[in-house]
């Protein structure tokens, strides 16, 4: 097995962090009892004093793996005073921890430290359960869970930093831990959603942010817990939010949150959810390759969907990796035009993008980051594409 940040043989803690990035990228921990820890403190071990905490950091990106056979075990902030955070983030990307995974809680189930697990754009962890203990923490702006899924008193459920949604697949017991879910501007709204069996103590705090600009002409009903036993049965809505045109808002719950205390409250600083996009770097041609000594600018076309309008975007936000668009002219205009690239009947917007300002040669995935023109509501909305090119010199 691993650890990241501290270490099984080394009696000193320390700092650590662990990127397994690309498809095809893949660890794989061989052997049984074994596993791995992102926060661990090896003088803990046998009752020891516990006084050489670390800080271990590991992502999972873009379709890699981490892999552990079925009886192996991991946790993230194993230790007290340790912490650790892992994040799996992009379709395709997993951690499989094997017969249990720890969240601010050692391999063993004992009390750990500080973990945060977050989950994100499709990423995937699977074990055979999953408990967050007292200090942990799980969110993300969507992702899924694979396995017994046991929250304890104050272990955080967030589904999204902006609102997403936390599928969960196989049971999920929730034993008092805090529930947090959020409805942006726009009525984009977090959903934890079990396929499953879904039970919630007594004890179990739920609370719904709301910022206070979402007022929906006619008022609407939105869906934030739910459950079905089977992909092929219809969920049953435990817990939805009925918000005015006014802005205010009742809830209704059902199930074993039939008659628990729900917290409504204002919150003006929801981020709205990223939206996502497709873009196409050159448009027309592949290989995608780009040469940084060409000293120019870069077509890039963002094309509308149904969910998204391309000319809304605010071209003066886009940045290619950090690469923004050329400004043209006395008044400085961004370099921009509208054509329907992709011939669906709808306008999309192509934009010059500077080509010295993009990173260094090599093979790049690339992710446009922008957003759109402000609405009524006085908030734009963030979008995000990614394409993959060819930087040569």
């Amino acid at each position: 097995g691993f650890s990241v940040g501290g270490s099984r043989t080394s009696p000193s803690g320390g700092t650590g962090t662990l990127n397994v990035d690309g498809a095809g990228t893949l660890i794989r921990i061989l052997g049984s009892q074994k596993g791995f820890n992102v926060g661990f403190d090896r003088s803990c071990l046998n009752d020891g004093p516990c006084n050489q905490p670390s800080t271990g950091t590991m992502t999972v990106s873009r379709g890699a793996q981490v892999l552990t056979g079925s009886d192996n075990r991991a946790s993230i902030g194993s230790t007290p005073a340790s912490t650790g955070t892992v994040t799996v983030t992009d379709a395709g990307s997993l951690i499989d921890a094997g017969a249990f995974l720890g969240i601010g809680r050692d391999r063993d189930g004992n009390p750990g430290g500080t973990g945060t697990l977050t989950l994100t754009m499709g990423g995937t962890v699977k074990a055979t359960t999953i408990n967050c203990g007292a200090g942990g923490t799980i969110n993300g702006d969507g992702g899924t869970l694979i396995g017994e899924v046991i929250a304890d008193p104050a272990c955080v459920i967030a589904p999204g930093f902006s609102p997403g949604t936390l599928n969960i697949v196989g049971n999920f017991s929730n034993l008092g831990a805090r529930i947090v879910l959020e409805v942006d501007a726009f009525g984009n709204h977090d959903v934890l959603a079990v396929e499953g069996t879904a039970a919630f103590d007594a004890a179990t705090e739920i609370e719904v942010r709301i910022h206070p600009a979402y007022q929906p002409v006619n008022g609407a009903t939105l869906s934030l817990v739910q459950v079905q036993a089977t992909p092929q049965q219809a969920p049953q809505m435990l817990l939805t939010v009925t918000v005015s045109d006014a802005g205010g808002a009742t809830v209704q719950t059902t199930g074993d949150l039939t008659g628990q205390p729900i917290a409504v409250v204002a919150d003006d600083s929801i981020q709205p959810a990223v939206r996502a996009v497709t873009i196409d770097v050159k448009p027309g041609d592949f290989p995608n390759v780009v040469n940084l000594g060409s000293s120019g600018t870069i077509p890039v076309a963002v094309f509308s969907t149904p969910e998204v309008e391309a000319l809304t975007v605010d071209p003066t936000t886009i940045r290619l990796n950090g690469a923004s668009v050329k400004l043209a002219g006395k008044t400085e205009r961004p370099l921009c035009s509208s054509q329907d690239v992709n011939g669906d009947g709808r306008a999309d917007l192509v934009c010059h993008v500077v080509t010295s300002e993009l990173p260094v040669a090599g093979d790049s995935a690339v992710i446009l980051d922008a957003m759109t023109f402000r609405g009524t509501s006085g908030h734009g909305i963030p979008i995000r594409g990614m394409e993959s090119i060819k930087i040569v010199p």
